[in-house]
């Protein structure tokens, strides 16, 4: 099977496992959505253990071959309610390969009134941009499962004085957690670095709403800040603010140091500078 799209197929059981337990100590939900599941090693699993699968395939030629081959009973998303339950093999139409980019397609629509989280082994250079979409998305789902980039999971699950843009943001949204590293060696073909297990659970907007401040200008802030991380925040923040006064005294009321980079500093206290 020829590799595409920045695609590397595991071809030991272990990663699988790991996804699979890691995913079966959340709550229940109606749906599992799998993006780029290449040769269906991940979807065989997640078809035996959930009750309905839909994976999102890009790669046309993969996509009928998952057709053909996938030893998984199917089902119609659109034909058709999948049949209910909690974590455990339904014993009926479970799974529906789909022939799409899951960033050009209606994907709302295919998890439309149903609760649903999101498992893949997903290519490296669409991780951050996924997992964007899917958080700010008005139907979230309710975690995430992913394998990604070794280098990318450590900058998800950073904390203070390290932290990332890409961490804040996925912070914001729910609560992340490194499940493992896995080695490229077991990855055919083998890519050039080690891959690792996130989760993302508790997945929500309630920290905007109960906060009641805006995404928009929590990001604009936090991007702002963020575009010169090596200032200090008291000078990275100016243009935000519209002078370097007001930022002073903001920063001032929001208990923190003029001098903090950030990286310094925690979700907590950009809420304190939205809010203050």
């Amino acid at each position: 099977m020829r590799n595409l799209l920045g695609q590397h197929f595991l071809k030991t059981r272990a990663p699988i496992e790991l996804m699979l337990k890691s995913a079966k100590e959340e709550p229940a939900v109606d749906l599992i959505l799998e993006v780029g599941p290449g040769q269906g090693a991940l979807t065989q699993e997640l078809a035996k253990t959930f009750p309905a699968v839909i994976a999102v395939e890009k790669d046309r030629q993969l996509a009928e071959w998952l057709k053909r081959n996938l030893e998984v009973e199917k089902f119609s998303a659109t034909g058709g309610s999948p049949p209910a339950g909690r974590h455990g093999a339904p014993g009926g139409r479970n799974c529906e390969i789909i022939t799409a980019d899951i960033l050009k397609i209606d994907w709302p629509k295919l998890v439309s009134g149903k609760s649903y989280a999101l498992i893949a082994n997903i290519p490296y250079y669409l991780t951050s941009r996924l997992i964007r979409v899917f958080l700010e998305a008005d139907r979230q789902p309710s975690y995430m499962v992913l394998m990604v980039q070794k280098e990318v999971a450590e900058r998800i699950v950073a904390e203070p004085p390290q932290m990332t843009l890409l961490s804040l943001s996925i912070q914001a949204y729910g609560k992340p957690k490194l499940i493992a590293r896995v080695s490229k060696k077991e990855f055919l073909p083998q890519p050039e670095v080690d891959s690792a297990i996130i989760k993302i659970s508790g997945i929500s907007k309630d920290f905007f709403t109960k906060n009641k401040i805006s995404e928009k200008e929590f990001f604009i802030l936090a991007k702002t800040a963020f575009s010169q991380k090596r200032k200090q925040i008291i000078n990275s923040l100016e243009k935000f603010y519209g002078s370097k006064n007001l930022a002073a005294a903001q920063i001032k009321k929001a208990a923190l140091s003029p001098t903090s980079r950030p990286q310094e500093l925690a979700l907590t206290h950009w809420l304190k500078l939205l809010k203050t």
